[in-house]
């Protein structure tokens, strides 16, 4: 039976058009239809979702969950610019860098691309994302245990190679110190073996690299699934008592934050260890305090007093100069953050002041981010020798 026999022609032809009508404006209008996600609505999802990883029974597995829907709902530039406006709140604070690591690790996943992957990213809460970007490099390479030294040499040494001019110094850093976090994960653990890929870049850059593989030993120090092969519980000094010189710097740097995580921020008994520790490196392990000061409070005047329980004045100006180092490292946009911090002491605060002169550089590489950095110093003498800094 045909649908003419009930309908007449010229109506069936009016309905056939008015259907194609809806279909066009449905499909004109679908963007309209379609929920987006505006920027208001992506920062009440994504703070919430890492909020309660801070109070989760398991929080491996809350790190995860969160930053796989994440990378599926937002682009990097959105979630990272979203938690940096945030991190100073405690309970972003304390769990960013590891949520980001993850979600890192997702975004790469997605894209394969590494150098894209980096490009998009930051340095937001330790550089978290940077790391979880190179982890996932070099899952998807199938770069566990045995390691091909002239696959590294060939790939790996250019990954982080400031070769464009949005890619700071700090950049490079923190991707040099993700390889190092990298090289562990490949060797399973191999302390030693993965100090020693890091050799494969020139010193300075090397010591980046160290760092990462030392924080890596320190966190899987404490992690029951994976523990550290490099720690003895009674011994905080070992590896870096079994490793070679160019080493120790950034050995006893990292085994410092390791005592922090153990004894819970207790800042006096973390530089009575640095005053057990070789005296050629009590600077290191007195400006590793302050790095993890800062990470524990990121209010100025808790890190001060802080950095006063030194036990003399020359740990106090090492504490000043890590917090310094630290702010610069963990905030895309450092320079307030480390401002009001110097603003605020007494007896180190030109010392804090020359440190920032000395490692803005590292920061930023426009011109006009630096001197707006400089022009918030409100002491006239202190801003004049940061702007000749730039000079």
């Amino acid at each position: 039976m045909k649908i003419t026999d009930f309908i007449p022609i010229r109506q069936a032809l009016v309905v056939f058009f008015m259907l194609i009508l809806i279909g066009m404006l449905l499909f004109l209008l679908s963007p309209v239809l379609i929920p987006r996600v505006s920027n208001v609505t992506a920062e009440q999802y994504i703070i919430p979702a890492i909020e309660n990883c801070y109070a989760a029974a398991n929080q491996n597995a809350c790190y995860i969950q969160a930053a796989v829907t994440l990378a599926k709902r937002f682009q990097p530039s959105v979630v990272l610019q979203i938690v940096a406006r945030n991190e100073k709140q405690p309970h972003i604070f304390q769990v960013c860098h590891e949520v980001l690591h993850f979600f890192g690790r997702a975004i790469f996943n997605r894209t394969k691309n590494v150098s894209r992957a980096l490009i998009d990213g930051d340095a937001t809460c330790f550089a978290g994302y940077y790391h979880g970007v190179l982890e996932g490099y070099f899952l998807e390479n199938g770069l566990l245990g045995t390691i091909d030294d002239a696959f590294f040499a060939k790939k790996i040494s250019s990954l982080c190679e400031q070769n464009d001019t949005t890619r700071t110094k700090k950049d490079v850093h923190e991707c040099l110190h993700g390889l190092g976090h990298a090289f562990m994960f490949a060797t399973d653990a191999d302390l030693p073996r993965s100090l020693s890929l890091c050799d494969i870049f020139p010193r300075d850059d090397a010591t980046w690299c160290y760092s990462g593989v030392f924080m890596e030993n320190s966190t899987s120090a404490t992690n029951k699934d994976h523990p550290s092969k490099y720690f003895k519980k009674d011994d905080p000094g070992y590896p870096c008592s079994i490793l070679d010189e160019k080493y120790l710097s950034m050995c006893y740097t990292l085994q410092t934050q390791y005592v922090v995580n153990q004894n819970g921020g207790d800042w006096e008994q973390t530089f009575a260890f640095c005053q057990k520790i070789p005296r050629a490196y009590r600077k290191d392990c007195a400006m590793a305090i302050g790095g993890s000061i800062s990470q524990y409070d990121p209010d100025p005047h808790s890190i001060k007093e802080s950095c006063e329980k030194g036990p003399d004045s020359s740990d106090q100006k090492s504490c000043v100069d890590g917090v310094v180092g630290a702010l610069g490292e963990h905030y895309n946009n450092p320079f307030d953050h480390v401002v009001t911090f110097c603003s605020i002491l007494d007896v180190h605060k030109a010392a804090c002041y020359q440190q920032m002169n000395n490692l803005m550089g590292n920061w930023s590489r426009d011109m006009h981010i630096l001197q707006a950095g400089c022009d918030m110093i409100s002491e006239a003498a202190y801003r004049t020798s940061c702007l000749q800094t730039l000079e």
